[in-house]
């Protein structure tokens, strides 16, 4: 991952706060079919998962979000790719 992500994660603090919308795409790096999965609100990144599996990107939710966050969100954006859907 790259530094200036690595510090944006360790800046954000979701604590309590209600996110209503999320998106959720992969990102490849590297050569070759290397993908980071990537979940984001309309303002900045909210976490970076090293695979685009379907079970890691429920566990990638599962650690970003209390579960009143998860319950209160309206709206999600995905990537039409099978395990987001």
């Amino acid at each position: 991952m790259c530094s200036s992500v690595e510090r944006g994660l360790t800046r954000r603090e979701l604590g309590k706060e209600q996110i209503p919308t999320i998106h959720i795409d992969e990102k490849s790096y590297k050569k070759g079919h290397h993908y980071a999965t990537i979940i984001s609100d309309s303002r900045r990144v909210l976490e970076v998962g090293k695979e685009r599996t379907q079970a890691a990107t429920e566990n990638l939710l599962a650690n970003t979000f209390t579960d009143k966050q998860l319950a209160n969100i309206k709206a999600v954006c995905v990537d039409m790719w099978d395990p987001f859907i």
